[in-house]
């Protein structure tokens, strides 16, 4: 997944990072042949996604702002979900130099029907926030400024009957991206040059330090691991576009260089499994 031409997957997973607000999106194209080399390292296809800049007029919209609430019983117990977004945008100096900035937060709780009410929730809380400085220097040139944050953490991951919540782990995942970018006009054809800066911090815990226990009829204690991960990257991309060249046929030619270097290190730790019977007998500790 590329945003602005720039790679966001997780360095450390390949995963995809936290999507761009809805409201800050311009266009999005799947591409199942991405055939261009900035596009590689791929295996399936590229989501490519452009983002667009603050309008001539300054406004602000905010959508969703009312939650659901959860009924049990005819009666309201609190939230079931929310999902506000807020956008603004507009220009800072006019013809000249334009902003916006889109927010939106996330609270979802997902109830298993295998547990007792109040103890049978997972819930989900993130905030997702970008923001973008589009400056026009000249008729042929553009520089833009990006930055993109977006927090999250989940409580009590998939509970059921087999594992109830003190069982389940946590994860909490917070994610950094700054990127500067630059079109210009050069000998019939357009040169992109940008520069982006990553990070992903993760966090996977446990309800306690307990250990956990196996039996017959269901788990019990605390999750057995916990893991913390920091990756990063630094990416540099630099792309010609000429323009279209007719010769036997219309030819798009375009060529570039990349530089990116990806860093990732963590450390993990593990505590006891206990395996019982169904009578309560320790049979093997892992």
């Amino acid at each position: 997944m590329v945003v602005n031409q720039s790679d966001i997957t997780d360095p450390a997973t390949g995963k995809f990072g936290q999507s761009i607000p809805t409201d800050a999106i311009e266009s999005v194209n799947i591409l199942n042949s991405p055939f261009l080399a900035q596009y590689g390292r791929f295996t399936q296809s590229v989501i490519a996604v452009e983002t667009k800049r603050g309008g001539e007029k300054w406004h602000a919209d905010l959508n969703d702002p009312l939650p659901d609430v959860r009924v049990r019983s005819y009666h309201i117990v609190g939230l079931r979900n929310e999902t506000p977004r807020f956008v603004v945008g507009g220009p800072l100096i006019r013809n000249r130099l334009y902003f916006i900035s889109s927010l939106q937060y996330l609270l979802d709780k997902v109830p298993s029907r295998t547990l007792g009410f109040p103890h049978n929730e997972s819930k989900q809380e993130s905030v997702n926030s970008f923001s973008q400085l589009d400056y026009i220097l000249s008729d042929k040139q553009i520089l833009s400024a990006t930055f993109h944050f977006s927090p999250q953490h989940t409580n009590f991951i998939n509970p059921d009957y087999f594992n109830p919540q003190p069982v389940t782990p946590s994860y909490a995942q917070q994610n950094y991206a700054g990127t500067v970018f630059d079109r210009l006009g050069f000998l019939n054809g357009l040169v992109v040059s940008s520069v982006s800066l990553q990070r992903f911090d993760v966090t996977v815990g446990a309800q306690g330090t307990a250990d956990m226990i196996m039996t017959p009829l269901g788990n019990q204690g605390n999750f057995f691991g916990s893991q913390v991960r920091a990756s990063s990257r630094t990416a540099w991309l630099e792309t010609w576009s000429l323009a279209p060249l007719r010769l036997a046929g219309t030819h798009l030619v375009k060529m570039g260089t990349s530089l990116t270097d990806v860093s990732d290190q963590g450390h993990f730790t593990y505590r006891p499994i206990d395996i019982e019977s169904a009578t309560g007998l320790l049979e093997e500790q892992i």
